[in-house]
């Protein structure tokens, strides 16, 4: 089970995930630290949701193809589009080929996020083999846990995405896969993962990058709070009835 989004903003895109593997051993499930978070030839950010093994294989197939995915990008979207889909999806139906039991159980579903010809992209291909832009949207998640970050997406709808620095960015990423890995009972956990993806390259955050990112996110809980209080001292105010009109003068 996985949640990774992708957020983009003004400055670039920010990709979180959470960093958890569930597997589902003889009689009880159990869980292991996982990167989900993953860059292709320093340029595209993207992560897989869905049966492990199939994960892996998608990678070592994209990392033996960045150079033309990486070129195809730079001429068009559609056609970097095609490159990354026929590598993935030639997987996709090889493990759907290979299943024993439920062919369902081998699926897996794809997030990336670059820059090419046109600008920023986000790119999916779900499990079923489809594809589709999230550019539009600003905004796409996948995994089990897509629901929570969906509807984190709400909460914000009256901020336009675009409009928002990396900072700010970083910070939404991050609080909302933090938010889902407290809400969900099974499958996600771990620490929260980001990528920040800029014209000029990909880049996994590291430990030190991740806690400023937490400080901002601590700051952000904390005004919250105090607008909260605010709030409600405006609402404990009594109004004062107005005053009685004075008697016209003679």
């Amino acid at each position: 089970m996985t949640l990774a989004l992708a957020v983009r903003c003004r400055d670039g895109i920010v990709v979180a995930a959470d960093s958890q593997s569930t597997l589902l051993t003889a009689g009880q499930w159990t869980r292991l630290e996982a990167d989900k978070l993953n860059v292709l030839g320093g340029r595209i950010a993207w992560a897989g949701s869905g049966q492990l093994g199939a994960v892996q294989r998608v990678e070592l197939e994209l990392e033996a193809h960045a150079r033309e995915i990486l070129a195809a990008f730079q001429v068009s979207h559609e056609l970097g589009a095609r490159e990354v889909f026929r590598r993935v999806n030639a997987v996709q139906k090889q493990v759907f080929a290979e299943m024993v039991g439920d062919p369902e159980a081998g699926g897996s579903s794809y997030l990336f996020a670059g820059y090419g010809a046109a600008g920023p992209f986000l790119l999916e291909i779900d499990a079923d083999g489809g594809r589709q832009w999230s550019d539009r949207r600003s905004f796409a998640a996948i995994g089990s846990g897509a629901i929570y970050a969906i509807h984190a997406s709400r909460g914000i709808a009256h901020q336009r995405l675009p409009s928002l620095s990396l900072v700010q960015a970083e910070a939404l990423a991050y609080r909302t896969v933090e938010n889902a890995i407290a809400t969900a009972a099974l499958g996600l956990g771990g620490t929260v993962r980001l990528t920040v993806v800029t014209p000029s390259g990909a880049a996994i955050l590291d430990g030190t990058e991740l806690k400023a990112v937490q400080d901002i996110v601590d700051i952000w809980k904390q005004r919250e709070v105090e607008i909260l209080q605010e709030l409600g001292s405006v609402a404990e105010e009594p109004t004062q009835a107005p005053s009685p009109p004075e008697p016209p003068s003679e």
